[in-house]
This record gives C-alpha cells, structure tokens and sequence, in this order.
C-alpha cells in the first residue's frame, strides 16, 4: 500500500490575484485563492494521505537555494518584476513578461512574489523527499506555476514549480526526468522550459478551441489536444499510454483539477473518480514520483478528485 506524503507552505490569504484578463481585454474576477487549495488538502487527508513537513531547517530548500534555482530557470527580467515591492491593493501588469504572440494577463499583486517563492521551495523539498525513495510526493502550492516559462508569467502563474521538481530530481541522481501535465490547459511554460532543456521530457493532456486558454496549440509528440470533453475510459487512456512512455523516467505531474466538471476555469465533464484511476497508476510506478498543484477552483471539486486520488494511490 502506497502513502501519498502530502507538503504545503503557509497557506496563506496574500497574494491573491483580484483580476485577470480576457483574450479580449475584459477583466474576470480571480479565482486562484488558498480556499481552493485547503479544500484540496482536505481531500488527500480524508483519502489517507499524510502531510510531512518542509524541512524549514534544511539548507538544500532553503531560501537560499531556492533563490539559486529560480534564476537558473527563469530570466532576470521577469525574477526583477516580480520582486518589485507593491502597496496593498496594488496590481500591475507587465506587458513585456507575456507569453510570446499573447498579451499580459495576470498581474503582479502584494504577496505574490513571497507566495510564490514559497511555492517553489515546497516543490523543492517534495522532490528531495521523492528522490531519497520516500514513495510520491505531493506538493500541495499556491499559486500554480506551469504558464510561466523562461522569461514570462501567466495564467494565475509565477515560478515554474514543477521545473523546479524536475531539476531536484536530476541532481538527485536521476538523469531521466519528465513531467506529465494533467491540468485541463497546456503548460506552455513548462514546454517552453523543456524546449530550452531537451534532457526535460514533457507531455500533457489538454483542452484546446477557439477562445480556450493559453490560445496556442502547438503539435508535437506527447501533446494531446482534444476540443471536446473525453470520457473518463478515453482520458485514463491517454494517461496510461503516457505514462508508459515516460515509465523508466523519474515524473513530475502537474495536476489540475479544472478539467472536471462543474470547474469555473474549465469546459470538460470528468468526473472526480477518474482520479482515482490516476492514483492506482501513479501509486504502482516504481521511480520517484512529485505530484505539483497547478488549477483547479471548484471547492466542492477539489475535494471529491484529490480524496479519489489519494485513495487510488492507496489501492
């Protein structure tokens, strides 16, 4: 019986985004909060994960080395914004941190940057605890990271978390890192990342149409676009064929609850216990495993997919 080990920093209220933008240019309300993150880990814990602590003490995810870390992956521009000091209340974008080809969409508020900072270090120390053969680990962070590439930031995201996963694990031993994108939108900052580092495998299962976030769909080997909700049979489908390809390699999973149903931010109909199919698959691999947040706003939602998974990896 596998354990999901669950880590999480402060979960606090700060940095919450008040607003993003429409492809359009019209403002929608924020709903990347740390209420949809408790309800996540309240699901784990009612499946039989079991939270761990971040190591605050260790100098390997200290503050330091996260510091050290992020500037290797992303451009000093961008880790220049973010760290911008703003008042309270303040949001601001910048235009020149888009996506290339798309326009700036989420801005920079008070809190963000610690919040995120917070987040990597998080995925810093699941990783370590994965490679040192504790069984899967999961990240449990806020905000999510796989819109943000080298050199720019979106889609409610900052700092590449599971890049970060991806590089602990490589210099952990493991040269054979992928990451495994299941949240409902492409990650196009991590392929943008993994296109920059080719040793990085990526693949990801995504929703994609006229209007659908990030709006670029690129084709390539392991990017599974599909327009229309699949059935729960369909989707783990997809999952176990990627996973197979990625078996002897150490994986990252990016997880997004939005593609289920009922999800603000999302168009699909899954239902929550096609997690727990998930979680049979992720519990049986035999190399490290760091499961990362990414999306995901329906509290009710969250609960039901991240209890199924963590009972699946208990199966």
């Amino acid at each position: 019986m596998t354990t999901l080990r669950v880590l999480t920093p402060p979960l606090i209220a700060g940095g919450v985004v008040p607003w993003t933008l429409t492809d359009a240019g019209d403002q929608a309300p924020g709903l990347e909060s740390a209420d949809r993150v408790r309800a996540v880990q309240e699901g784990l814990l009612d499946g039989g994960a079991a939270m761990v602590p971040v190591r605050p003490k260790s100098a390997s995810a200290g503050l330091a080395a996260v510091l050290e870390l992020i500037r290797e992956i992303h451009d000093p521009g961008l880790l220049d914004a973010l760290a911008t000091t703003l008042e309270p209340g303040e949001a601001r974008l910048f235009a020149d941190l888009a996506a290339p080809g798309l326009s700036a969409d989420t801005p920079a508020v008070s809190g963000s940057w610690d919040q995120a900072l917070a987040a990597a270090r998080c995925a810093m120390s699941a990783a370590q605890l994965a490679a040192d053969g504790q069984g899967p680990t999961y990240a449990l962070v806020r905000p999510p990271g796989h819109h943000a590439g080298p050199g720019f930031f979106g889609g409610y995201c900052y700092l590449n978390n599971a890049v970060v996963a991806a590089i602990v694990l490589q210099r952990s031993g493991w040269d054979r890192v992928a990451v495994l994108d299941l949240d409902h939108h492409l990650g196009n900052g991590t392929l943008a990342h993994a296109q920059r580092r080719p040793e990085i495998g990526y693949a990801s299962i995504h929703v994609s149409g006229p209007g659908i976030f990030p709006y670029r769909f690129p084709d390539a080997a392991g990017l599974i676009a599909l327009e229309c909700s699949p059935s729960a049979d369909e989707y783990l489908g997809h999952v176990s064929s990627l996973l197979t390809r990625f078996e002897n390699r150490a994986l990252v999973v990016s997880v997004g609850f939005d593609g289920s149903r009922g999800d603000p931010h999302g168009c699909w109909e899954l239902p929550p216990e096609v997690w727990g199919g998930i979680g049979v698959a992720l519990g049986a691999r035999l190399h490290p495993t760091v499961l990362v947040q990414e999306g995901g706003y329906a509290i009710d939602t969250n609960y039901a997919c991240a209890r199924a998974l963590a009972e699946g990896t208990r199966t």
